[in-house]
């Protein structure tokens, strides 16, 4: 136990060495020069001691009192992982997903075939499949092959129309969107992961914020490139995370806000941490967030902070920097607030601040800083080893879209399931993705994909094979009469494969879901 404590915190002296280095500069081809931030809040010259004491004590904190945990008493009752993926995945959601990809689709498609909700689940059930049944490429999961033979893919939908699905999802109106928000194509998915993050459970005394990277390498504006990283292209997602690795809120990384005030690092600390403010809860980070400036503005809010610092942040005292430590010694300072910026000597330098503890250091002669640092900074650690096992993910040179399968199919996921442990038996997380698929398909894999009715685009010249919308017709009759509904209702050359009747997108939505007509 004891060597993989010591393994962990050469850990962080590596990592910790590694943030100093790391270089974030723009990428080879020049197109992150202006997505790229530091935060803001380093210098080399000017520290002094002024206000800081060598004289350390233990800070007054504010206690704990807060109600956390599951906020909603009905997930007690649950038992099916679907119930509580659909926590996360909304069905306010679904529908959004749905009405703007049946926008787009029946603008980029002149024979597309209305989206439904029993569809969009299938579309779902076969994405879960994809994520923890791999095969080299989409093609082999609609295979005849034997050896590819009982594909449930196949037994749900065709594979055209997969694709097609697929490349119509859109979640924003691109004709009515705010495009001064970079992220307006995603941006409603955003604001109901967050809100169903932050309703569902609510963080316990300890939580961590970090930073992750959704791998994308096609050409987006705030895409990022971090040499020496996994995945050295992305779109950067700032996460705030608890125990268990649950993500209670995060921020999408867009480049340079015009109006910020403040660094970056503190500006980012600020809006996620805003719903936990006045609290009492203790608040990790590392050294890219940690400033002496922002755990004296947490403290304003009854927050706390630790983590480990950059020694050319400002305001770092001199005596701390300059002096020349042998292993296992501690020098550290405390400022009027109640702020330690503390240095321990390891195999190299540690540099830790923190507002609600002191220099104590352990039996181990190691700094108790360090031991509850490891214990938290895990937290993000944890929620990205968990969306990394089993992801969903197919080559697109959509941005938005590899960012919304991230979501629903990593991040949402996650967070379900880990709700769903703390209320029911353990479960691998891939056999809970199994058990939604079971979910979704129960009673609803059928031998064709066609089966069901669709609103079909009549074939051939428009004005030769239109038809007033039997509904559109229906509704103006009964208001103004039958001459007025003959030349006043809607002219479409779309009909129900099944009655073979005339409706117009709207009108089949709403008022034709079921049809007891026989298929063309």
């Amino acid at each position: 136990m004891e060597a993989l404590e010591n393994s962990f915190v050469q850990l962080l002296l590596d990592s910790d060495e590694e943030a100093d280095n790391e270089d974030v500069s723009a990428a080879p081809d020049g197109l992150l020069a202006d997505a790229v931030e530091s935060s803001d809040d380093e210098d080399s010259e000017g520290e002094s001691d002024a206000g800081w004491s060598s004289t350390i004590v233990q800070p007054n904190v504010v206690p704990f009192t807060e109600d956390s945990g599951i906020q909603n008493d009905d997930v007690y009752a649950f038992s099916n992982p679907m119930s509580f993926y659909k926590l996360f995945m909304t069905d306010d959601l679904v529908k959004l997903v749905i009405g703007e990809s049946n926008r787009y689709g029946s603008a980029k498609y002149s024979t597309w075939s209305v989206l439904e909700e029993q569809e969009f689940h299938k579309f779902l059930a076969i994405c879960f499949h994809m994520s923890i049944e791999k095969r080299s490429s989409l093609k082999e999961y609609w295979s005849t092959r034997v050896i590819y033979s009982g594909s449930l893919a196949a037994r749900l939908m065709t594979r055209n129309r997969f694709i097609e699905i697929l490349n119509s999802l859109h979640f924003a109106d691109n004709d009515t969107s705010d495009k001064s928000n970079r992220l307006y194509k995603v941006q409603p998915v955003i604001d109901s992961m967050n809100k169903a993050f932050g309703d569902v459970y609510k963080p316990e005394k300890d939580i961590c914020i970090d930073e992750t990277m959704v791998p994308f390498r096609w050409k987006v504006m705030f895409r990022q490139y971090i040499h020496g990283k996994r995945h050295k292209y992305g779109i950067k997602l700032y996460k705030l995370c608890s125990n268990g690795g649950y993500t209670c809120r995060f921020m999408v990384y867009a480049g340079k806000l015009p109006n910020r005030t403040c660094p970056v690092a503190e500006h980012v600390v600020m809006q996620l941490m805003q719903p936990y403010l006045q609290s009492g809860r203790i608040l990790t980070g590392d050294n890219f967030y940690s400033s002496i400036p922002l755990a004296r503005k947490l403290l304003e809010h009854d927050v706390y902070y630790l983590g480990t610092i950059r020694k050319n942040r400002i305001g770092i005292p001199a005596e701390v920097k300059t002096k020349k430590l042998k292993k296992g010694e501690v020098i550290a300072r405390q400022d009027e607030y109640g702020v330690t910026v503390l240095k321990w000597k390891d195999k190299r330098e540690l540099y830790m601040i923190s507002s609600f503890l002191d220099d104590t250091v352990n039996d181990a002669n190691k700094p108790v800083m360090v031991d509850r640092y490891n214990k938290s900074k895990g937290f993000v650690d944890l929620s990205d080893q968990m969306t990394a096992y089993t992801p969903f993910i197919r080559k697109t040179s959509k941005w938005y879209l590899r960012l919304f399968c991230y979501l629903i199919f990593q991040t949402a996921v996650v967070n379900a399931w880990y709700i769903y442990s703390l209320v029911n038996e353990k479960i691998s997380i891939r056999e809970f993705k199994s058990r939604i698929i079971e979910s979704i398909l129960d009673g609803q894999i059928s031998t064709q994909a066609t089966m069901r009715h669709q609103l079909r685009t009549v074939p051939g010249p428009k004005r030769e094979h239109r038809s007033r919308c039997v509904e559109c017709y229906r509704k103006l009759a009964k208001e103004h009469g039958a001459s007025y509904a003959r030349t006043k209702a809607s002219q479409v050359n779309t009909k129900c494969s099944k009655c073979r009747k005339y409706y117009c997108l709207n009108c089949y939505q709403l008022y034709h879901k079921k049809c007891s007509g026989s298929l063309e």
